[in-house]
């Protein structure tokens, strides 16, 4: 394997490492070669130059469905939670309000009460997440589900092992002039790269109301605020982009909202969280990261100041709309606090990869998710209850 990195340094933080993967070329690492190294040897890879990292800052259960649960054989191989310091790696694919709760954890100090020295890298695309999985220069990913569990039925050495946001977070954004998504066909509609979860998304919705995705001109043009920018330069007439990028369609009067996804598609699981297999056989390790991740977003939804403090400081938004991103995170709610995927959600997700030709067959829930640290952590913290708005 053969591997060229590009990167960009975010705003430093005090605690934790942000990188940036402007451009991440995973060269030989597809899905299938990388699953049919059954030994479990890791790919090899070419001599490279490992990057400065960039010092980090530090800014200041109700699920619905029934939890997956763990084979037999599963629960015997659990071994105690042990101490020691883990040194890990964990991608996502922007810094967004999506996986904020990721980089306050590392920013916040979480993960180092954990006695986990976390790495966190911003990728740039789901897939591109998915082949470092494969490669082993990844250990923990937070994304959309769909591909992780595409990559998982193709053999994906990894499971997922909780969610920090269930609900799906994009709304659909057009001209003042369209109404609905029929109105969209014949027109120009900017999505992200092929196979992406945007365009995964926005395909899933048109068959959902009976519209051929063909009937379209779909252009791509990258990341949601690039895909906001096309829009609001009268480039498109529509796209698909995160609730947080909003303030393009409420700054601007010849645009507007259509719809929210979940609204269309209910039960679509907004991310979740994939863990390499060697690490989840690390005895204690995915309790501690999801331990982590438990309580930072509960502290989001406690501390909108400091959440929107981070958007401001890191991403550049004005305090208005991220006031607003924070009410939808937390009243909708698109983040969720005890961390469990209901098995309901989890087959509703393999169906829909079936429909889409990107999973071949069904598999037994316990094949795909490992919920035992989850549980383990709702069960010590205890579940959270979401406050009315």
């Amino acid at each position: 394997m053969s591997r060229s990195v590009r990167l960009t340094a975010l705003a430093p933080t005090r605690r934790g490492v942000f990188r940036v993967f402007g451009g991440v070329g995973l060269v030989a690492v597809g899905l299938n070669t990388a699953c049919t190294n059954t030994a479990g040897t890791a790919p090899t890879a070419a001599p490279a130059a490992k990057p400065t990292a960039v010092p980090a800052a530090k800014p200041s259960p109700a699920t619905t469905g029934q939890a997956p649960q763990p084979t037999a054989a599963a629960k015997a191989t659990q071994a105690p939670v042990k101490r020691g310091t883990l040194s890990l790696k964990m991608g996502t694919p922007t810094f967004a309000f999506i996986n904020l709760p990721v980089h306050l954890a590392g920013s916040r100090g979480l993960f180092e009460e954990q006695m986990i020295d976390m790495e966190l890298l911003t990728l740039a695309s789901t897939s591109t997440l998915v082949k470092a999985i494969l490669a082993e220069e990844l250990d923990i990913a937070e994304m959309d589900a769909s591909a992780q569990i595409s990559a998982i039925a193709q053999g994906a050495p990894a499971r997922l092992v909780g969610a920090i946001r269930l609900a799906q977070h994009y709304m659909v954004a057009a001209k003042q002039e369209i109404d609905s998504l029929e109105e969209l066909q014949g027109k120009d509609v900017a999505v992200s790269q092929p196979n992406s979860a945007p365009n995964i998304i926005l395909e899933l919705m048109l068959e959902a109301k009976g519209i051929d995705p063909k009937s379209m001109n779909l252009i791509s043009i990258g990341g949601s605020s690039n895909r906001a920018q096309a829009l609001a330069a009268g480039k498109v007439d529509a796209t698909l982009f995160g609730v947080d990028e909003s303030e393009t369609v409420d700054a601007d009067p010849n645009l507007k909202q259509l719809l929210l996804v979940k609204d269309v598609l209910p039960k679509y699981i907004g991310g979740t969280v994939m863990m390499h297999n060697k690490v989840i056989a690390q005895a204690g390790a995915t309790e501690r990261v999801m331990e982590a991740l438990v309580k930072s977003t509960r502290y989001c939804f406690e501390n909108k100041d400091a959440c929107v403090a981070m958007m401001i400081e890191e991403k550049g938004m004005s305090k208005g709309p991220a006031e607003e991103a924070w009410r939808q995170f937390t009243s909708i709610p698109i983040w969720e606090p005890n961390a469990l995927i209901p098995t309901d959600r989890v087959n509703y997700m393999q169906d829909l990869n079936i429909q889409l030709g990107t999973q071949q067959q069904k598999l037994p829930v316990d094949q795909i998710v490992d919920q035992r640290g989850a549980e383990a952590v709702l069960k010590r913290l205890g579940t959270y209850e979401i406050k009315s708005s």
